[in-house]
Formats: C-alpha cells, structure tokens, sequence
C-alpha cells in the first residue's frame, strides 16, 4: 500500500481533525453518566438506567472491530467522515428522545459511530505518523482523553442545570460538524484505496450483528447465584477458615 509523507504542519492540520472527533466521543460518555438521574427522573424507567451506558459500550466495541476491517477495505478519510456522522445522527436523535427505550436505542446507534472513530483515530496515526514520532502525537490524544475525563462531569452537571439534559447531546453537533468540515477540506490526506481479497464491505457489515450479541451476552452473563451487591456484602474466608 502507497503511503504519503507529510510535513509536520499537514500532520498537525489532520490532527485537528482527529482531536476534535476523539473530543466529541471521549466527552459524550463523561457528559451522559453525570445527567443519568435527571434524565430517569424525567423518562422514567430507573430499573433499566444501566442499559444507557451499556448499549453504547456494547455496539461501540463491536463497531470498532467493522470500522477497522472497511479501512483496510477502502480509504480511512471517507470511512472516517462516515463514523462521525452516524455519531452525530445519533446524538441528534438520543436529544428528542420521548422515552427512554428510545433513548437506549439511539445510544445504541451512538456507539456505532463513537467506537469507528476512536478505532480509526489510532490506525490513521499509525497511517501519517513515522514509527520514531508516534510517542509525541500519540501523547496528544492521551491528554484529550485526561481532559474529556476531568471536564465531562463538569460540563454535564452545567448544562443540566443551565440548559436541559437533551443538550448534553446536542452538545456534540458544532464539535462534531467542526472536525467533519477540517477532514473533509484536508485534500492531502491519504485515501489508501485498498481492497482486501476475499472480504468485501458486505461481509464485514455482517460481523455486526454476531460481535453485538457475543459482547451483550458476556456483559449480562453471571454465574448462577452470584451478584454484585452479594459478592460486596458475603464475609470473605480467610487462609486459617479454610
């Protein structure tokens, strides 16, 4: 595969880009846990509440693994592009959620699009990024990360409060649309169109379905009898019980 070498203010340039999406994705899970209680007191539903963080984990995990193979199989911009606006459209609909098996479902498809782009942030640094400079851009999306994890909370409580928890989704669009037009404009940003023998984008999208329900089932799945809240509260044996 054909790979192009860029300059250090081209790298920087996709690199916008890319902090802007990891930004958008890593701050929407901070943001979402802070409002949880509000949004049950307003939806109802508090015996399912769990299944808000949940449903994104579970589809973001498995898209990440479909979004990594459909890069191989065409180019990282495009299938990047695509990611961000199924995570918008996402955040969108989660906003004007009625209910919150609504809201669940549209999580759903949230993590969809979240976990293309936290996967194919990190394989287009390995794309642009010579193996002696990656440590240094690799640091960049580290403190992205630490920041979304300090200041979520923080931005989640404040537009609760200020604005209404629907805002903790729309929230994403100006951020999400910013790192869609600075990727979009980037006309030098390699394409690496190149398809892969024997797969195709069709029986990769397939892997979805099976991916979503082995990683659903190891998340609900727990030996017979046990439970969190018996596990925390049963005396533990010591070494002399036995």
């Amino acid at each position: 595969m054909e790979q192009t070498v860029l300059d250090h203010r081209q790298i920087r340039a996709v690199y916008a880009g890319l902090m802007l999406a990891m930004a958008v994705a890593s701050l929407d899970q901070m943001i979402v846990a802070t409002a949880l209680p509000t949004i049950v007191g307003e939806l109802g539903g508090l015996a399912h509440i769990g299944w808000v963080a949940t449903a994104y984990l579970v589809t973001s995990t498995a898209a990440a693994v479909i979004y990594g193979k459909l890069s191989d199989l065409y180019d990282r911009k495009r299938v990047f592009q695509s990611a961000l606006v199924v995570f918008l459209a996402g955040s969108v609909l989660a906003g004007v959620s009625g209910t919150l098996g609504q809201l669940i479902a549209f999580r759903a498809l949230q993590g969809v699009g979240g976990g293309g782009l936290m996967a194919l942030t990190l394989a287009v640094v390995a794309d642009l990024v010579p193996p002696r400079q990656r440590g240094r851009y690799a640091g960049y999306l580290g403190g992205v990360l630490a920041l979304a994890t300090v200041a979520g909370p923080l931005v989640g409580g404040f537009l609760v409060d200020h604005a209404g928890w629907r805002w903790i989704f729309y929230v994403n669009l100006p951020v999400g649309l910013a790192a869609l037009l600075v990727i979009g404009s980037l006309a030098f940003l390699p394409l690496f169109l190149q398809v892969a023998k024997g797969a195709s984008a069709t029986s990769s999208g397939l892997l979805l379905p099976p991916l979503m329900v082995g990683v659903l089932g190891a998340s609900v799945v727990t030996p017979a009898g046990w439970s969190p809240a018996a596990a925390a509260t049963s005396p533990s044996r010591s070494p002399a019980a036995r």
